[in-house]
């Protein structure tokens, strides 16, 4: 699947060339990163996005959280292209991406300035104000060409999505419980798994499963 490969990554380059703002590629109803794309179709490196995780770690997990949670859900919940407010004010465009009823992942294109964007963080003014704005009729626009340009990459998103789909490897991580839940996560990936069960597995209430959830995702990531 190389050249199909190869194929996707080709039309996120078009993609960023034409448009002028990142490509992103996430992978599964997780928001996994794509492990063989290069790193800009990976992750946000942004002016604006590195910036704002360089505050503090903390930042950084609430970005994790945006995709992770906030996005992920929304995505599956309306099936069509939307527009992101992250937590950091801006707004992202949410293009889901569906082979059938199968749901593949998503591209996401930004940051862009909204009509409801706002400086959230003062330390971020400057790369904020130079961010390009994103009109109603412009989302419309931009989401019906990464929907229809992307119909040609689909072999091998969904390639990546069975067989790249790989857990990092356990011995790596050095908290037991985390590395329980990791191999849990790993044994039902191909299903939807309530956040209760998977806290009752590793004898954690919700609220400490929730913690534990997000160093997870940052040993992963």
């Amino acid at each position: 699947m190389q050249a199909e490969r190869d194929l996707l990554i080709h039309l996120l380059d078009c993609l960023e060339e034409a448009v002028g703002c990142a490509f992103i590629w996430k992978i599964t109803s997780a928001l996994w990163v794509h492990p063989s794309l290069p790193e800009k179709h990976r992750r946000h490196l942004q002016p604006f996005c590195t910036c704002v995780k360089a505050i503090g770690p903390e930042f950084e997990a609430s970005c994790m959280r945006n995709d992770f949670e906030q996005i992920s859900r929304r995505a599956l919940e309306q099936r069509t292209a939307f527009v992101n407010i992250c937590h950091a004010g801006v707004g992202e465009l949410v293009v889901p991406i569906f082979h059938g009823d199968h749901f593949l992942g998503v591209i996401l294109s930004g940051p862009f300035l909204t009509a409801d964007s706002q400086c959230v963080y003062p330390e971020t003014a400057d790369e904020f104000h130079q961010l390009q704005k994103l009109s109603e009729s412009r989302a419309a626009a931009l989401a019906d060409l990464v929907a229809r340009v992307m119909l040609d990459a689909h072999p091998a998103m969904r390639e990546e999505e069975e067989n790249e789909r790989k857990m990092p490897e356990l011995e790596q991580v050095n908290d037991i419980r985390i590395r329980e839940t990791m191999a849990f996560i790993g044994e039902k990936f191909k299903r939807t798994i309530p956040v209760s069960e998977t806290a009752r597995r590793c004898s954690l209430s919700g609220y400490s499963f929730d913690t534990l959830q997000l160093t997870c995702l940052l040993a992963i990531i």
